[in-house]
């Protein structure tokens, strides 16, 4: 049984996997075997990325963390989503003390039409979803406007590490965008470093 949306499976309701599919755009497959007088499988997951167009310049505004400061700014763009259980690897960039902001700028032949921003939970070692997320965009730097304001769903419980991303769809055409994601100020009172600074890692901010 397969799903391509998100939406959790079951072993009689959801689509029966026949033959191979096709991704055309960001997806993330959940997968799940079952067999007649079996108990089902466990669930694996797995997102798919559609790689996106290069800026022609990528900035990183704020400062990363010491320990997790990737290959700088490059990191963003390089179509290299880190490992999920293994955060230096070299491809994450970490904030904890700082937001982080980024900016982009594009070609004007060659505007996004929208955005993606991947990063690492992994409750256990800190690592949360954003606070929030501001995405600005404009013609130049100095015409730059407040696009929307994303606040992720925060976490209730422990689960296992996994990459999740925020997307976002622009209405106009922009040649420069900056993203300002901020990490969560305090750990929930269930969490064992309750009132404790979250972390954020992210691996890479994809345009298409």
């Amino acid at each position: 049984r397969i799903s391509l949306d998100g939406t959790e499976l079951d072993s009689v309701n959801s689509t029966m996997y026949r033959a191979p599919i096709e991704i055309q755009d960001h997806a993330r497959l959940k997968t799940l075997a079952t067999k007649e007088g079996w108990l089902k499988s466990n669930t694996l997951e797995y997102n798919f990325y559609l790689q996106g167009i290069q800026p022609l310049k990528t900035e990183l505004l704020s400062p990363a963390n010491k320990d997790y400061k990737a290959k700088g700014a490059t990191s963003l763009t390089d179509n290299q989503i880190g490992d999920v259980d293994n955060f230096r690897d070299g491809n994450w960039l970490g904030f904890r003390e700082n937001k982080m902001i980024s900016q982009f700028t594009f070609n004007e032949k060659e505007t996004p039409k929208g955005v993606t921003l991947i990063y690492n939970k992994n409750i256990g070692s800190y690592l949360m979803p954003p606070g929030i997320v501001e995405i600005w965009g404009g013609e130049n730097n100095s015409v730059l406007k407040l696009l929307t304001t994303i606040k992720p769903e925060q976490p209730s419980k422990y689960s296992s590490a996994k990459s999740e991303s925020i997307s976002f769809q622009f209405e106009e055409p922009v040649n420069v965008v900056k993203i300002i994601a901020t990490p969560v100020s305090k750990l929930p009172t269930w969490h064992s470093g309750k009132g404790e600074k979250g972390w954020l890692m992210v691996s890479e901010i994809i345009f298409r």
